[in-house]
């Protein structure tokens, strides 16, 4: 776990680098961002709590009047945040500075908690504690519980109907669970839309194993909030999904990671062949070739292996075709359509909290808002705008999901 200090440098640093020339680059969009639905959050359920205390004194009576803007400095850039109003106009929030005051370190040392330790009950109730606010017991679980009622909602969102692509990824931790260390798995889904714009689908968290039954448990519960069309699906290559996405969406291709085949290859190769063998899947994957054309060179390239692998190169032949279905797409699109990185990068940053938080998560809820959290950092930070690329071929995205579903009606 990072010490205060080399947090405060490793920010310092980043600051003095990008925030004054780059106002607007990507990821201090999304720590910005990430700092105003918190900030936003938590002024809201203390408005509820004003709301249910004069309520329950019986003093007066008093109602929610929506919100006025109010914009604070932090080192990453600008806060706009939307503070909630009453009628009376006698409610104002703990956590908002005095009404001139338009920066705090606060608003800093929140960062870099974020940054080195992720969300915790601790890390919550350290912040509030370091900013003197009055908050009880009882308001501070009522905070934490209008957090999970926003991951709530983002788990159980009604879908779109119809994806491009669906890039699904299963991570596997430890969890306390009623007072025991427990072994889990958190399955994270995001997608690329028609319009190419990449989006967060969902995640579960499912005690044990990952298994084969609990991906189809998972895909049909995406079924049943909303998706039934997409184009191509992409997975690591664990037993079981080529049949389930082949049964659930059975017009859709079946990408398995090509940098999980490269891992494989180095796991049941010598390290000579191995070698060898990626050399010449990298220049396969950046071949302009169409997909027939790039199945007959991988097909050859593992006859060449088959004699002293059999089994290994038998098990690559079987699933030849999964393995270069991104082939089958305009060559401009290939890069985004070949790996699972689009959901590993997820998983890599819950593994960073995973550590820094003691080796496992405290509770489902703790793991939940961090995964909540990364995803509300990319959709309005990175993600926001689009991927150019994609987005330049939004034509071509539409022609092919059509091709697919409407013109094989």
């Amino acid at each position: 776990m990072l010490d205060k200090e080399t947090i405060e440098k490793i920010v310092q640093k980043f600051v003095s680098d990008h925030f004054h020339s780059q106002n607007n680059h990507p990821y201090l969009m999304a720590l910005t961002t990430l700092l105003e639905q918190l900030y936003n959050q938590i002024m809201l359920s203390e408005r509820e709590i004003f709301l249910q205390n004069l309520q329950e004194s019986g003093k007066t009576k008093d109602k929610a009047n929506g919100y006025y803007d109010r914009h604070l400095a932090t080192s990453v850039g600008e806060l706009s945040l939307s503070v909630p109003r009453v009628r009376s106009a006698q409610f104002r929030p703990h956590l908002l500075l005095p009404p001139y005051q338009r920066t705090h370190p606060s608003y800093s040392e929140l960062l870099k908690a974020l940054m080195s330790n992720g969300y915790s009950d601790a890390f919550l109730d350290s912040f509030f504690n370091s900013l003197n606010l009055p908050y009880s017991k009882a308001e501070l679980t009522k905070i934490k519980q209008d957090l999970m009622i926003k991951v709530e909602d983002f788990k159980n969102q009604q879908l779109p109907s119809e994806l491009f692509a669906l890039f699904i990824d299963a991570y596997h931790t430890r969890m306390k669970i009623k007072g025991r260390t427990k072994n889990i798995c958190l399955y994270v889904i995001a997608a690329i839309s028609n319009e190419g714009k990449k989006i967060p689908i969902g995640f579960y968290i499912i005690e044990g194993a990952e298994t084969k039954e609990k991906w189809l448990h998972i895909l049909n519960d995406l079924i049943n909030r909303g998706l039934n069309k997409v184009v191509l699906v992409v997975s690591d290559d664990f037993p079981g999904l080529i049949s389930a996405f082949k049964t659930l969406f059975p017009k859709a291709d079946h990408q398995i990671c090509y940098v999980h085949l490269q891992r494989n290859v180095r796991k049941n190769m010598g390290k000579k062949d191995a070698k060898t063998f990626n050399y010449e899947l990298k220049k396969l994957r950046f071949a302009s070739y169409d997909f027939e054309t790039a199945l007959n060179e991988f097909l050859a390239l593992c006859e060449r292996y088959e004699n002293k692998y059999p089994a290994f190169i038998g098990y690559l032949k079987q699933r030849a075709e999964h393995y270069l279905a991104f082939f089958k797409y305009p060559e401009q699109l290939r890069k985004f359509l070949y790996t699972t990185n689009l959901v590993e990068n997820i998983n890599r940053q819950i593994e960073r909290i995973r550590i820094n938080l003691g080796g496992y998560f405290q509770s489902p809820e703790v793991l939940e808002i961090n995964v909540y959290l990364q995803f509300k950092r990319l959709e309005n930070g990175r993600w926001r705008k689009g991927v150019p690329e994609l987005k330049a071929r939004q034509y071509e995205l539409l022609q092919l999901f059509r091709q697919r579903y409407e013109l094989q009606l």
